[in-house]
């Protein structure tokens, strides 16, 4: 029986390499399937900055003044409010917090900017007078084709260039700031080099746990499956110098990301179905040994809304680091 109708898309899916083709997924011990999330995390909207530039109409100071106070209302505690060196828009909302009483004493106010020295300057000096905290968030494109296409800088050029960036801001704002740093393209770019970068700005900016840097690491074009971006993130986690002193900022671009493994956002709920190797099948409903591609934990109990119910003590997962094969998603319409 034929039972599965779907038919292959037209798109020339063959001129593209998959992921691993394309930059080194760093092998990781696995921990955070089984992590939990015992406090609150730390949550910083970009609707200011980031959302705001995908606007066809992108808002005026007064909307984006009542934007910033609903997000005060709402209680968030640090906010990235523009992108003051792109335009004068921009630069005048940053002015307008900066010299206005709109932002609470336990706010801190984010400004982006790119690794370039007169784009810095500008945006120093739009937060200057600020009374709260402000955080100087400096980013770059590191992945292989930005690098190589758009910026035409080998990785050495390329790492001068925002050490450079770091120095201007550190000269020019000095203790006034905290720092944070967005390798953009994070996904696709070599882990190697990530950690190269992390490890001169963490030590260039004094990352102290009581004064940390952001390192920012976002999945800017969607590639891969989610557990390949946690793997990532994990690789940095264990590997991060000066891992005390460093705020680890997951930069999630569309929804996919949020859903480890499932979940749902912005009313799209996605169930994602792995069929298992038979060695790993075996394994689950016997007492085999693991296969290498599965990971075991021990457990006695999980807690519910119902309760502590039982569960068995060997819980193997296959899924973390297994290549998706058949994948059956199933897309619920906020407007049903």
């Amino acid at each position: 029986m034929d039972w599965n109708r779907q038919q292959h898309s037209p798109m020339p899916s063959h001129r593209y390499r998959d992921i691993f083709r394309k930059v080194p997924v760093a092998p990781v011990d696995r921990e955070w399937p089984d992590r939990r999330i015992t406090t609150a995390p730390l949550w910083v909207p970009v609707d200011l900055r980031d959302g705001n530039q995908a606007l066809a109409d992108p808002m005026d100071p007064e909307r984006k003044r009542r934007f910033f106070e609903l997000m005060i209302a709402i209680g968030y505690k640090e906010i990235e409010v523009g992108y003051p060196s792109a335009s004068q828009t921009d630069f005048d909302f940053v002015r307008m917090l900066t010299t206005s009483d709109l932002v609470p004493d336990d706010v801190t106010i984010v400004v982006f900017t790119p690794a370039r020295p007169d784009l810095i300057a500008r945006t120093v000096e739009s937060v200057a007078g600020m009374r709260g905290q402000v955080v100087i968030h400096m980013y770059a494109a590191t992945a292989p084709v930005w690098r190589d296409v758009v910026l035409r800088r080998t990785r050495d050029e390329l790492a001068s260039m925002i050490y450079a960036g770091s120095e201007e801001i550190l000269r020019l704002a000095g203790d006034s700031v905290r720092f944070q740093f967005s390798p953009e393209v994070y996904n696709l770019t070599e882990p190697d080099y990530v950690l190269e970068l992390a490890d001169h700005l963490t030590k260039q900016w004094d990352a102290t746990p009581e004064r940390p840097v952001i390192m920012n690491l976002p999945a800017t074009v969607e590639v891969a499956t989610p557990n390949v971006y946690a793997d990532q993130i994990e690789y940095m986690h264990q590997n991060l110098p000066r891992r005390d002193g460093v705020i680890l900022s997951v930069d999630l671009e569309v929804e996919s990301h949020g859903l480890l493994p499932t979940g749902s956002r912005r009313g799209l709920q996605i169930w994602v179905v792995h069929q298992a190797s038979p060695a790993c099948e075996q394994a689950v409903n016997t007492t085999s040994p693991l296969p290498a591609t599965c990971t075991a934990t021990k457990r006695s109990s999980i807690t519910s809304s119902s309760g502590s119910q039982p569960v068995p003590s060997r819980v193997r997962r296959c899924w973390p680091g297994r290549p998706v094969s058949n994948v059956v998603t199933r897309a619920i319409s906020p407007l049903t």
